[in-house]
């Protein structure tokens, strides 16, 4: 069975977290742009992209730490559990070294070779690079911690972890204007300070509050073997997510300039906080997937799967179309001086976000099997095209928006390609999905799009313009989830926790707790 009010507990929890967690980390962009600069800002992103190339090697070990340990959890095996996570952390100080000689080396080179940096911005951003090295290191160094805090469903400390960071970078980021030398340099260490604190954080975090974490030496070379392997075939997929984002940050450097990697950068504070959005909307559902197939109850799984992708494609949706119609007011708003490009950038980069959340959580339903070399391959292979396809699209002259156009069609290719995948490792029915869900969702775009537009076109550029978007959007979409979206199902579930809901306000105990 699944813990329907754990889940819907831990939601709550991450989605306060969530909310003020955006609001911090957007009004920081608008600082750091404002104390960097146009340049400075396109520099750090560029050279954090170079050390972010080798993220495929951390995502992979991620992914495989937190489904052994929610697996172990589901089985009830808690020495299993201190297993894997002493050798996830032996695992990942490996990663740890090895990014530092690759980062040392290899991304040095590049940077002096292949990157288009100003000549007297070029000793600031090899600063910069040592200090984003060392917090690669940092990041690889905390996923055990994280992969345990997840599995044990404990989201309130992951979400106020998360949360804090970003007030620490805040905290950074008003330091950084006060400051009169280079702010480039100062601003690659206070994230360093940042990311050595988290990771501390984190270790007595789980130390103080789980046996499971108790650090011990692991001899058994099959549990190596199994993390290890399982996390080898998440390789590609993860490598050619990496080669999507952060390759395409370089190809902009080098077609473009740092001008466009500022505007680039925006879009990826924005792609950041949609991608954060998605994950802390479906990590509650993450761990419980995983132990319905450990217990067998694939019913369950399916169901969780349905449900938490609609809820979540709406949340996300409701949020993503006033931005949408509203994203030069929004960006002046937030910043004060918004590079070219940007406005263009941000939308596409919400409508790739929308499409990814559709298969947020198949990953999660092939990783609990166990089994996933081909649905990682071939996935992997699929979601590759966008760097090669970004090369020729630049290459050829073409605008460098285009290359978000390309990374949507190949998002929606990636979605079926999982969707078919699945049916033979797991019995998910695509026809199911496709009638579940998409179609359903569909018709949610559709019934709110066409409003939105007319209200667009119609009224005047202005306040009442702002107003009318801003307001209708949200109305729009909750009337459309409503009657198109939910089952009659659904919607009785829905109107019984409203009618608790409302009866615990009211002091009606009997009612509050049928």
């Amino acid at each position: 069975m699944l813990d329907v009010k754990k889940i819907a507990f831990n939601t709550a929890i991450m989605y306060v977290c969530l909310i003020a967690q955006t609001l911090v980390t957007l009004y920081m962009s608008r600082v750091i742009l404002q104390a960097l600069g146009v340049i400075d800002f396109g520099i750090f992103n560029v050279v954090s992209g170079v050390v972010l190339l080798m993220q495929f090697l951390n995502n992979t070990m991620s992914g495989s730490v937190q489904r052994y340990l929610s697996f172990e959890l589901g089985k009830g095996r808690p020495d299993n559990v201190t297993r894997f996570f002493n050798v996830a952390i032996a695992v990942h100080l490996g990663i740890a070294l090895l990014a530092f000689i690759l980062g040392e080396s290899a991304g040095f080179w590049f940077l002096r070779t292949y990157l288009n940096i100003p000549p007297d911005r070029l000793a600031a951003a090899e600063s910069v690079l040592h200090c984003v090295i060392a917090i690669f290191m940092c990041t690889v160094m905390t996923v055990p911690c994280t992969g345990l805090l997840n599995a044990k469903e404990n989201m309130v400390a992951v979400s106020l972890l998360t949360l804090a960071g970003a007030v620490a970078k805040l905290a950074a980021a008003f330091a950084l204007v006060a400051f009169e030398g280079d702010r480039l340099e100062l601003y690659g260490v206070y994230l360093l300070l940042i990311a050595a604190a988290t990771l501390i954080t984190n270790y007595i975090i789980c130390w103080s509050l789980y046996p499971e974490a108790r650090l011990r030496l692991v001899r058994e070379k099959r549990i190596y073997r199994e993390l290890t392997g399982f996390a080898g075939w998440g390789l590609v997929g993860d490598l050619a997510s990496i080669a999507k984002n952060q390759g395409t940050t370089i190809l902009f450097n080098i077609f473009w300039g740092p001008a466009v990697n500022a505007a680039n950068g925006i879009a990826a504070q924005i792609s950041g906080q949609v991608q954060t959005f998605s994950t802390m909307l479906i990590g509650p559902t993450d761990p419980q997937i995983v132990k319905s197939y450990a217990r067998g109850d694939k019913e369950s799984m399916f169901k969780l799967v349905f449900q938490t992708t609609k809820i979540c494609f709406f949340v996300m949706y409701t949020v993503c179309l006033p931005l949408a119609f509203e994203m030069e007011w929004v960006l002046r708003l937030w910043l004060a001086q918004v590079p070219e490009y940007t406005p263009i950038f941000a939308r596409l980069v919400l409508a790739d976000g929308l499409v990814l959340m559709l298969s947020s959580l198949l990953p999660t339903v092939a990783r609990a099997t166990g089994k996933i070399a081909a649905f990682q391959l071939i996935v992997g292979l699929i979601i590759f095209i966008n760097l090669p396809s970004a090369y020729l699209l630049l290459a050829s002259g073409f605008p460098p928006y285009t290359v978000f156009l390309v990374s949507i069609a190949v998002s929606c290719m990636a979605l079926f390609a999982r969707l078919l995948l699945l049916r033979p490792m797991v019995g998910l029915s695509l026809g199911a999905f496709v009638r579940q869900v998409l179609i359903r969702l569909a018709f949610l775009v559709m019934v709110t799009a066409v409003p939105m537009i007319a209200l667009d076109q119609y009224i005047p550029d202005g306040l009442a313009h702002t107003a009318a978007i801003i307001f209708s959007a949200p109305a729009l979409s909750v009337l459309a989830m409503w009657l198109f979206v939910l089952t009659a199902t659904e919607r009785r579930y829905v109107i019984a926790g409203l009618g608790k809901l409302i009866a615990r306000r009211r002091g009606d105990p009997a009612r509050a707790t049928s």
